[in-house]
């Protein structure tokens, strides 16, 4: 009998340790059975009650649902806003478990609320869109109220409006709070915890409010958490748990979601009571150990020496002494114990090697990787630092993440005090600076809209004036999320200055070009008047008046060239004034074309095509005639030398689109008269296109044109609110297309025709017209001329002379010549008091620029009689005379 078995047998057979190890384990066994099973229906049934009573209170929930689904002034259609919003505020102080009802429009802006500061200023979520596209009500999982640790139901009713088509939709929001106290207030135990959870295993209800909404487990979801009703669970922290799980089902919740109410109970509490039952158990062993002891304690000295060797070897090895091993000694039974336990030290001992290897490699992988994202942040923030452009990004919640020191520059920001304040504050603050609060507003949007856009250059007034372009942009993640915004800015300052710095060149190379051409033409023109007037002087005698009058004649036509020249320089300005009137196109291209007949060569055709009913145009049809017959002119000179040629003039109604509108300068969308002039003569090469429109360009040779004429042309048109587009193809032909805006008003009014006055004699004027000019000279040949005429004068150097003399002479006056450039008071203050002190005295206005009378109208609030320009032929301001008096008279009778 070597074996242990046998040594041990004889000893416990004569002391009854056999049967009294088997009782203690047996009895333990029993006893931690027991309380296990005792306490785990326990928990079984109180966390039945309690999903019972969850249950119940979600059905009190969708009883007040139903009575807001069925209140008739929320589903009545024809309720005005201020019921609709009266009655919420009236269910949610009856109904405790609404928090707040609101109604959102189709597109998902709020309309009404019962709270101020609701959060949803627009709704976009997938139960709002539900409920408008499946005309149905829809509940939400539950949602954390924002500013707060609240959890919620929101509810989605929509009504159909009156017209049957449009929806709104009421919000109501539930609060969560009564479920979350009557879990609360149970506790599995004395520490235990009731947790609600929703299908993916988020916290609905717990003790802490910081873990709503949290996974309870990350690695679990409801379905796991119910695929065994009760188990053992050891939480993230090492604590042991009795857990109970109770599944309520979705159409229980009421919102087509299941819930899963959670029972731990600390295995503390339940090891306690086993421990006390353990501790009656071991006072009794111990007992009945000692008796036993005392009978074997003379053999067990010889057979239990290696168990005892054993046994402190594992408890080094306990203590983490693992390089320690038991003696192989004693019985068969004890040498294989021994060595089974000695292998099982060594595989631990490789098991916690491999376990240091892998925490050691893990711990250095995570290095690695906190390196690899502080080389990436240094990376992009050296690259923002390093823009020329400014950065700042926002997170969702509008807070500051990352800006450059560009961004701070511009606006002279500081860091720190940035640091930690809202989006809204520095922006609001940038755009302060702005010049132009108008330009603002597109990006003032943009910040209460998640999803805005923003591309806007606005100008600001920091340091100095800057132009800043502004682009802002949401950012995304995988999951197409908006997760936050960047802002940038691009100074534009230098390429604007560069660009003004250019238009300014341009203005001042244009104005070489007109100084010049204008003096070249001047002196030519100068030279025929002083040489003629200069032969007359040094040749003049009484036998030579026949030849004076012809030096004279061309004097004066050297004079009425030069007049034409600043009437078409002032064209070209866009100064020349225009006598609007509803105007025929059909009648100025056929005065047109009559004059063209009758003065071009008659091999070229001059051919019509003209409008049935020509929209309404309201314009100066001696300008316009004028535009058209400079194209017309240009058009004979591009034919002169070939054969077969052929100028169309043509008039069509035309409604541009947008895209139309953008290819002509100057135009927008909309209805308009086009007067075309098309030859087939050589048209324009495309290098010179660019220049036709410039004063004194001209392809013509020596003589034979100033170059103004499409200059002016260009002006007039300008002027009228259209433009001229070329289309020109070398060697076939060009097209000059003149679009002037339709004019519904002249539609229905008459063409005005002039009227012809009858010019009386001489002897017959009987007038007394005062003349008022600071001009000596001007003033005493005007004087001269009148009196050649038959005319009376009086004559005034200055206004407040002119005003003497009215007074004075004022029942002798029949009609006043008024200068409108004179020192002191000028001439439109002499007119403004006179209209005002002598309102019945007929006033002329003569004056060496083309006057607008509109404008003239608008600042004295007056219109003259007439306006004679500056320098004038007697004939013209004789007529002009003779039709205002006798205007007057007729009225007077």
């Amino acid at each position: 009998m070597n074996t242990i078995r046998n040594r041990i047998l004889a000893a416990l057979t004569a002391t009854a340790m056999i049967p009294l190890v088997v009782l203690y384990f047996t009895t333990d066994s029993m006893i931690r059975s027991s309380v296990l099973k005792t306490e785990s229906e326990k928990l079984e049934k109180i966390n039945g009650q309690l999903a019972t009573h969850v249950k119940t209170l979600m059905q009190s929930y969708e009883h007040d649902l139903k009575a807001l689904q069925t209140d008739p002034v929320l589903i009545d259609c024809a309720a005005s806003a201020e019921m609709r919003l009266l009655q919420m505020h009236r269910l949610v102080d009856i109904y405790e478990f609404f928090s707040d009802i609101s109604l959102y429009d189709s597109e998902g802006y709020l309309i009404e609320s019962t709270v101020e500061d609701h959060p949803a200023y627009r709704e976009s979520s997938i139960w709002f869109t539900e409920a408008i596209e499946k005309n149905q009500t829809t509940i939400s999982r539950p949602q954390l109220v924002i500013g707060s640790n609240e959890l919620n139901l929101s509810v989605y009713l929509p009504v159909t409006e009156c017209d049957g088509e449009s929806i709104s939709v009421l919000r109501a929001r539930l609060t969560f709070d009564r479920i979350s106290r009557l879990i609360q207030s149970l506790a599995p135990g004395e520490s235990g915890e009731f947790i609600l959870i929703d299908q993916w295993g988020g916290v609905l209800s717990a003790n802490s409010k910081d873990e709503l909404l949290e996974p309870l487990d990350p690695s679990r979801n409801l379905e796991q958490w119910t695929s065994n009703s009760l188990e053992e669970y050891v939480a993230s922290g090492g604590e042991k748990y009795m857990v109970s799980v109770k599944m309520i089902e979705a159409h229980e919740t009421r919102i087509n979601q299941p819930w899963g109410l959670v029972a731990l109970q600390p295995m503390e509490e339940i090891d306690a009571l086993i421990g006390q039952a353990h501790h009656i158990l071991r006072i009794t062993t111990l007992i009945t150990l000692i008796g036993a002891a005392l009978i074997g304690i003379v053999l067990s000295n010889r057979f239990s020496r290696p168990l005892v060797n054993l046994s402190n070897t594992a408890k080094n090895v306990a203590k983490g002494a693992l390089d320690m091993r038991a003696e192989a000694v004693g019985s068969v039974e004890m040498i294989e114990l021994s060595n089974s336990f000695n292998r099982m030290v060594s595989d631990l001992r490789e098991y916690q090697q491999g376990l240091e290897n892998l925490v050691e490699t893990r711990t250095h992988s995570l290095h690695q990787s906190q390196k690899e994202h502080e080389k990436t942040s240094a990376h992009l923030q050296a690259a923002l630092e390093g823009s020329n452009n400014g950065f700042l990004v926002e997170d969702f919640g509008g807070q500051i993440v990352a800006v450059n020191q560009r961004f701070l520059d511009i606006f002279g920001f500081d860091r720190e005090k940035i640091a930690g304040r809202g989006i809204d504050e520095v922006i609001d603050e940038m755009l302060k600076k702005a010049l132009s609060q108008d330009d603002t507003e597109e990006v003032r949007k943009a910040i209460k809209n998640p999803e805005g856009m923003v591309h806007k250059e606005i100008i600001f007034e920091t340091h100095e004036r800057c132009y800043l372009d502004i682009h802002s942009a949401p950012i995304r993640n995988k999951s197409e999320e908006i997760i936050g915004r960047v802002w940038t800015l691009r100074d534009n300052t230098e390429n604007r200055q560069l660009e003004e710095s250019l238009r300014q060149s341009q203005k001042m190379e244009a104005i070489g070009q007109l100084a010049g051409g204008v003096a070249h033409d001047f002196n030519n023109l100068l030279t025929g008047i002083l040489g003629n007037l200069s032969l007359i002087e040094v040749e003049g005698g009484p036998d030579q008046v026949e030849r004076n009058q012809k030096l004279l004649r061309r004097a004066i036509g050297a004079s009425d060239r030069a007049v034409e020249l600043v009437k078409s320089l002032l064209g070209f300005s866009r100064r020349s004034h225009m006598d609007l009137r509803p105007c025929d196109s059909n009648d100025v291209l056929s005065e047109v074309q009559g004059l063209l007949v009758a003065t071009i060569d008659p091999s070229i055709r001059v051919e019509v095509e003209l409008e049935e009913a020509p929209w309404g145009l309201m314009a100066d049809s001696n300008r316009l005639s004028q535009v058209i017959m400079n194209m017309a002119v240009n058009a004979k000179d591009a034919i002169n030398k070939q054969r077969d040629g052929v100028i169309t003039l043509q008039s069509k109604n035309r409604t541009l689109t947008e895209n139309e509108a953008r290819q002509i300068t100057g135009l927008s969308a909309g209805d308009y008269i086009c007067l075309s002039v098309a030859d087939n003569g050589s048209g324009i090469p495309e290098h010179l296109k660019d220049r036709i429109f410039e004063p004194f360009f001209t392809t013509k040779e020596q003589g034979r044109g100033t170059g103004l004429g499409l200059a002016t042309s260009f002006g007039i048109v300008k002027q009228l609110g259209g433009s001229i587009h070329v289309e020109s193809v070398p060697g076939e032909g060009t097209r000059f297309d003149v679009f002037l805006p339709r004019n519904i008003h002249a539609e229905s009014q008459p063409i005005a025709r002039e009227p012809v006055v009858e010019v009386p004699k001489s002897e017959t004027r009987e007038y007394t017209v005062l003349v008022v000019d600071d001009e000596d000279l001007v003033r005493r040949v005007g004087v001269s001329l009148l009196k050649k005429q038959g005319f009376k004068t009086l004559t005034a150097s200055s206004g407040e002379e002119a005003l003497e003399v009215i007074e004075k002479h004022e029942k002798e006056i029949d009609l006043i010549i008024l200068d409108l450039t004179m020192p002191g008071l000028s001439g439109a203050e002499t007119f403004w008091e006179i209209r005002a002190r002598f309102d019945y005295l007929p006033v002329v206005i003569c004056s060496g620029y083309l006057v607008d009378i509109k404008e003239l109208e608008t600042e004295s609030g007056s219109c003259p009689d007439a306006f004679v320009q500056k320098p004038y032929q007697i004939e013209t301001m004789s007529k002009t005379i003779d039709k205002i008096v006798k205007s007057r008279d007729s009225e007077a009778a």
